[in-house]
């Protein structure tokens, strides 16, 4: 129906690919929008590097012993109207 939240936090199970797959389904939804703060949580050793490609940035991060918060936004351009 076209709303946005201004904060999306995921944990989901560590070492399944999850993350990826829900950031797909973000990117091409309304769900977030420019100005959305989202936050992964994730293991360490999880690969990122397709989040660029894909339209995010993560601005901060957040490490602990084995796993890390990361906190990332929509890119400009990258959402359509």
């Amino acid at each position: 129906d076209g709303k946005s939240f201004d904060l999306i936090f995921m944990d989901p199970p560590y070492r399944m690919g999850w993350e990826q797959k829900i950031l797909e389904l973000i990117k091409d939804s309304s769900l977030a929008e420019q100005a959305s703060l989202i936050i992964v949580e994730a293991s360490l050793d999880t690969d990122l590097s397709y989040l660029r490609e894909m339209g995010y940035e993560i601005f901060k991060e957040k490490k602990y012993k084995t796993n890390g918060h990361f906190f990332l936004h929509r890119l400009e351009g990258e959402i359509e109207e």
